[in-house]
């Protein structure tokens, strides 16, 4: 039986992590690969096997990038240090988050609920090991302040 430093050195030796690490270091430096203007106009959107996903927000910008195709694999494969991907595929954006967006999840305001009236009248009737026990507990603090 292996240890759990072996396994976890196994797993993240395995070549997919490795390549999934490029990715996202490609994703997060995507600007600087492609530079700015071109960053403006085309993000990525992912990959399926050696096909690059590139969005743009216009179909005459991805009627344009096409020309531009074999110099952004240049680019990409020169920052991954191998040639990973062999074609682009461009698609419009339509909504998707491109990968080199960072994700920002905004906390959910909490609502200010109206206390029930008679709020925690059957926490004396209910068996105290009960999940439903718990539950309702949990809930009856959720009023208080």
């Amino acid at each position: 039986m292996r240890s759990f430093a072996e396994a976890l050195k196994k797993q993240f030796s395995s070549e997919e992590i490795k390549n999934n690490f490029r990715l996202a270091q490609l994703w997060n430096n995507w600007s600087e690969v492609v530079g700015s203007k071109l960053a403006d106009l085309i993000r990525p959107l992912g990959h399926k096997q050696h096909t690059l996903i590139l969005g743009a927000d216009d179909s005459i910008v991805i009627q344009e990038m096409n020309f531009f195709a074999p110099q952004i694999l240049e680019r990409v494969n020169d920052f991954l240090d191998q040639p990973f991907f062999d074609k682009i595929r461009f698609e419009l954006i339509k909504g998707r988050t491109p990968l080199d967006q960072q994700l920002v999840i905004t906390p959910v305001r909490q609502r200010s609920l109206k206390k029930p009236q008679n709020l925690g009248k059957l926490l004396d009737k209910l068996p105290k090991d009960s999940p439903v026990y718990k539950c309702y507990k949990k809930y009856i603090s959720m009023f208080e302040v």
